[in-house]
């Protein structure tokens, strides 16, 4: 009988690696739930992790660990999937890549749209409106 390669399986990594980015969010205080067996047993695309109230605006989270975690593959994933989404629900979602080499601490990977987004959402900067005003925010709230 051949010897299997790599020993833990992908799936079972991966698996364990959302479990822990939804703690680790939830420990900090924001909400974050694990979505990928839903999708395994749905059919439906469906987050690695959900990050954040579904009555505001989510974050779409793909969730890759190993060697080489393919970044692009993760973020390319999460935006086509969160686009059917939007299409169904008429809601946005942020998509972030959270991506860990073995060994390494983990990194976010995410557009740079959506970074400034979060960033005005958050109290800082001006967002143009629709009407060409600019709304400025100077603190939360």
């Amino acid at each position: 009988m051949a010897k299997k390669k790599g020993g833990k399986g992908p799936g079972l990594k991966g698996g364990r690696f959302e479990l822990k980015v939804a703690k680790y969010m939830n420990e900090g205080g924001i909400p974050a739930e694990k979505q990928g067996t839903l999708q395994r047993t749905s059919g439906f695309n469906a987050p690695d992790v959900l990050i954040g109230p579904m009555n505001e605006c989510p974050i779409w989270a793909e969730c890759k660990h190993g060697i080489r975690p393919h970044i692009g593959g993760a973020m390319a994933q999460a935006q086509e999937a969160s686009a059917q989404h939007h299409k169904l629900t008429g809601k946005h979602l942020w998509c972030v890549a959270i991506t860990k080499t073995n060994n390494k601490e983990a990194l976010v990977t995410m557009t740079l749209e959506d970074f400034r987004d979060i960033l005005f959402r958050a109290g800082y900067g001006q967002k143009e409106k629709e009407n060409g005003s600019k709304e400025t925010y100077t603190g939360k709230g």
